[in-house]
């Protein structure tokens, strides 16, 4: 585990998710908080896995500045019944030994983002999937895939073994992550290899730094645009409900909230009449959306 710094960027290297992995991890934010840092990359492309406890770690770090919560909920669902469990972790966000309010304000104001490969598996798969239903940019290639869901076996010698189980892991939206996730910015070429005789793949874009920070920052500093809160690019039911929870002074639930374009109507505040604005555009209604979908700007 190690971090390299060049410029106002800092990158976050590690193999595993063990639990040397959260120390680590909290010092590098802490030093790229002390020192500067604007954007923040977490290489999970060689990845392959380990603990989901201590993946709720980093990925609620991630999340948090508008969470402001120090539990995260882990979805499965059973294949067999279809029914969904959530499992939530209390974390230590601040390492102090405690678990109380002081972990909810530990806020970290970068621009996260994750560089995964095919060789991230396990639960080296499982952070690009739910860091890019949370908003987070993934550069490199698709994630590996493979399920996290283990159970344990006894051999009558009370040896032990693992296989998979029947639970799997799911995101939010309920979408089972076995098949990775795709980068939001693709980074790996395909080069012919004369010793080999074929195109073998090339991965040396995903460590030009200034390059990935530029990707990054296009990523983060897309157009405003009304009703775009989470400004991921569209409007959508996420927008409504981060707006909903807004106007009554509620975490919004997303690692971005732009509160500057959430007063589609015009009336000066924010509130309900804003969520039915941004509901009556998502269903394409012609009149009573306000100013949603225009450039902010």
């Amino acid at each position: 585990m190690y971090c390299v710094r060049e410029g106002d960027t800092l990158v976050f290297v590690f193999n595993n998710y063990v639990k040397e992995a959260v120390s680590s991890f909290k010092w590098s934010l802490d030093y790229a908080k002390e020192n500067g840092i604007k954007t923040f990359i977490i290489d999970d492309s060689t990845n392959t896995g380990g603990s989901s406890a201590v993946l709720a770690y980093i990925l609620q770090i991630m999340i948090n500045s508008q969470m402001l919560s120090n539990v995260y909920e882990m979805k499965m669902t059973n294949t067999t019944t279809n029914n969904v469990l959530a499992v939530p972790s209390e974390l230590d966000l601040n390492l102090d030994g405690k678990f109380d309010d002081a972990d909810k304000e530990v806020v970290y104001d970068f621009n996260f983002a994750v560089l995964t490969s095919g060789r991230s598996f396990s639960s080296g798969n499982l952070l690009p999937v739910l860091a890019k239903e949370y908003g987070i940019p993934l550069l490199g290639e698709t994630s590996g895939g493979g399920e996290c869901a283990l159970n344990v076996r006894y051999t009558p010698a009370t040896l032990t073994y693992g296989i998979s189980s029947s639970t799997k892991l799911i995101t939010d939206s309920g979408a089972i992550v076995d098949k990775g996730a795709a980068p939001d910015y693709y980074l790996v070429d395909m080069v012919y290899d004369e010793e080999v005789g074929q195109e073998v793949k090339h991965f040396s874009n995903m460590y030009d730094i200034p390059s990935i920070t530029r990707m990054i920052d296009d990523f983060y500093n897309n157009p405003a645009v009304w009703g775009d809160v989470d400004g991921d690019g569209s409007i959508t039911v996420d927008d409504a409900t981060a707006v909903q929870k807004y106007s009554i002074n509620m975490p919004t639930g997303t690692p971005r909230f732009i509160a500057d374009v959430a007063d589609v109507n015009g009336d000066g505040r924010v509130s309900v009449l804003d969520v039915t604005c941004i509901q009556k555009y998502i269903a394409e209604f012609t009149t009573g959306t306000g100013r949603t979908g225009q450039p902010a700007a």
